[in-house]
C-alpha cells in the first residue's frame, strides 16, 4: 500500500527541525568535549588551548601572563567522612567563589578532582599573582554549607609567570603544579611561585618515592627502640618503636627524610603494620628473657592514613594476639593533629581500640589545637608533651606554664603524662617536681637497634 505523501511545506519543516536538532546535538557534544560536567568550567583540553594562544600572543607582543594551579586542602577527608555528593557540592561552591572575583578575560578551569587552574593574562610580576592568590584566600574565608555542616576550606596555590622559560602549555601547568605541591609541603593554605630549583627537588622526590616503594617490597626497614622511663622509680617502663630505613646505598635514613613522603603516598600503611608486628614480637622475646620486665610496654605510632584503613582495629588486634602479649602492654600513639583532622571517625576507632583493652596515647600534645571541651570524650590513657615545650621549659616561662597546664589537665582527667625530648638532668628534675610520671629523650638514650636496647634491659640502669 502506498503511503500518503506530505505536503512540500511539511517536508521542509520536518527537514529544518531535523537539521536544528542535529546542530544542537553537535554543539552540545562540542561543549561537553571542552567543559567539565560538574562545574561547567572549561576542562583541561580547553584550558591548555587558551594557554597556548596566550603564549603565542605573548611571544609576538611581549605581554606577560600567569598560570595558577589550585588544589583544595584536605579534600579527601570530606569525601571520606561526608560522601562524594558532599565533595561534589564543595567543588561547585569552590568554583563559584573563585568565579566571583576573577576578571572577564581570565580563564578558570577544572583539571579534575579537586584541582583547578587559572589563566591570568596581563599580569606583570609574581607580586601581582600573589595578590590574586590572597584574593582567592579571602574569597574562601567564609565557611561552606555542606550537608548541613559548616566547613572551612583552604587551598594550596602554585604560580608560574610568563613569558620566559617554558615552551608549551603542558610545561607551564606542570611547573605550576610543582609549585603547588611545594605549597602543600610547606603547610598548605599558602601560595608558592615556581623557580627552577623546584625541578631538581621534584626529581629527587620522584627518586625517593621509587626507592621507598622498592624498600617496602624488599623489606629494607628496621625497628629502633627508645626507652620510656618511669620518673618515679628511675627505671625503664617501656619502649617506643621507631622505624628506620636501611637504604642499600645511603645507609640508615632518618625518619624525617622519608615519613612525610610515605604518608603522602600511602606507603606508611604497610610500613606501620611492619613496625607493629616487629615490635610486638620483640616485646614478647624480652618479656620471656627478662622476667623482671614482664610488664614492659611497647608504644607504636599509628598514622592518620593507617587509621583510615578498613579493618584497622581487627588488623592490629590480630597482630597483638599472634605475638602472644597482653593487649594492655601495647600503647598506640596517635598525634593530636591526626585526631582533630576527623574527630568523629577518630573517636570511633579509638573506642574500638579501648574495647580490645589496647592503651592509647595522644602524641605531640599541645601542637594540634584541639578543643579541650572534646578532650574528655576520647578514651586515651596518656598525654605525650611535645618536645618543643620540654626543650625550652627552662628558658621560656610560657613553655613551663604550658607543661604545667598539660599536666594539670591530664591529672584532672586521671591520665598519665609522658614528656618527650628530655635531654638534660635539669629538665628531668623539673619534670619530677611537676609530678610528670614518664620521660623520654636523649638524656636517657637515643633510639637503638634491638640488640643495644636489650643490653639496656640486661643492665637495668637507674636514673635519679
Amino acid at each position: 500500500m502506498d503511503l500518503p505523501s506530505l505536503p512540500d511545506q511539511e517536508i521542509v519543516h520536518v527537514y529544518a527541525t531535523d537539521i536544528t536538532q542535529r546542530k544542537h546535538a553537535e554543539e552540545q557534544l562540542l561543549h561537553d568535549a571542552f567543559h567539565d560536567n560538574l562545574t561547567g568550567l572549561p576542562n583541561k583540553a580547553l584550558f591548555l588551548d587558551r594557554v597556548e594562544q596566550t603564549m603565542r600572543r605573548s611571544r609576538e607582543t611581549g605581554n606577560p601572563y600567569a598560570v595558577l594551579v589550585m588544589d583544595i586542602d584536605n579534600f579527601k577527608a570530606v569525601n571520606d567522612s561526608l560522601g562524594h555528593a558532599a565533595g561534589d557540592n564543595m567543588i561547585m561552591y569552590f568554583a563559584w567563589r573563585i568565579g566571583q572575583i576573577i576578571r572577564p578575560e581570565d580563564t578558570l578551569a577544572r583539571l579534575g578532582g579537586d584541582e583547578f587552574t587559572l589563566l591570568l593574562p596581563g599580569l606583570s610580576s609574581p607580586e601581582e599573582s600573589l595578590s590574586v592568590a590572597e584574593s582567592i584566600r579571602d574569597a574562601l574565608a567564609e565557611p561552606f554549607e555542606v550537608e548541613d555542616q559548616e566547613l572551612f576550606v583552604t587551598t594550596s596555590i602554585g604560580i608560574v609567570t610568563g613569558p620566559e622559560g617554558v615552551s608549551s602549555s603542558d610545561e607551564l601547568v606542570r611547573d605550576a603544579e610543582t609549585a603547588m605541591y611545594r605549597a602543600k609541603a610547606q603547610g598548605r593554605a599558602r601560595a608558592v611561585v615556581f623557580d627552577e630549583n623546584m625541578h631538581r627537588d621534584a626529581s629527587e622526590r620522584l627518586k625517593m618515592e621509587t626507592d621507598l616503594t622498592k624498600a617496602v617490597e624488599n623489606g629494607e626497614f628496621v625497628p629502633f627502640y627508645q626507652p620510656i622511663i618511669d620518673l618515679r622509680t628511675g627505671r625503664i617502663n617501656g619502649f617506643e618503636a621507631l622505624i628506620r630505613w636501611q637504604h642499600p646505598v645511603e645507609g640508615i635514613v632518618p625518619p624525617g627524610a622519608f615519613i612525610p613522603l610515605a604518608e603522602e603516598t600511602g606507603l606508611i600503611v604497610p610500613m606501620g603494620k611492619f613496625v607493629l608486628q616487629a615490635a610486638s614480637r620483640q616485646l614478647r622475646i624480652w618479656q620471656e628473657r627478662y622476667p623482671a620486665f614482664s610488664n614492659l610496654t611497647m608504644s607504636v605510632n599509628l598514622s592518620v592514613e593507617q587509621m583510615k584503613t578498613d579493618g584497622i582495629v581487627a588488623q592490629l588486634t590480630e597482630v597483638i594476639r599472634d605475638s602472644g602479649i597482653r593487649p594492655e602492654l601495647i600503647k598506640i600513639e596517635i598525634t593530636e593533629s591526626g585526631i582533630m583532622e576527623n574527630m568523629d571517625y577518630a573517636l570511633h576507632v579509638l573506642k574500638s581500640f579501648e574495647a580490645q583493652n589496647i592503651r592509647l596515647s595522644i602524641d605531640d600534645f599541645g601542637t594540634g589545637y584541639s578543643s579541650l571541651s572534646h578532650l574528655h570524650s576520647f578514651p586515651f590513657h596518656f598525654l605525650k608533651v611535645d618536645r618543643s615545650f620540654v626543650g625550652d621549659m627552662e628558658d621560656k616561662r610560657e613553655n613551663m606554664e604550658i607543661v604545667k597546664t598539660i599536666m594539670s589537665l591530664a591529672h584532672s582527667l586521671d591520665k598519665h603524662v609522658i614528656a618527650e625530648g628530655v635531654e638534660e638532668h635539669s629538665q628531668l628534675s623539673l619534670l619530677k617536681a611537676l609530678g610528670c610520671e614518664y620521660g623520654q629523650g636523649f638524656y636517657f638514650s637515643k633510639p637503638l637497634p634491638a640488640p643495644e636496647a636489650e643490653a639496656m634491659l640486661a643492665e637495668n640502669p637507674l636514673w635519679t
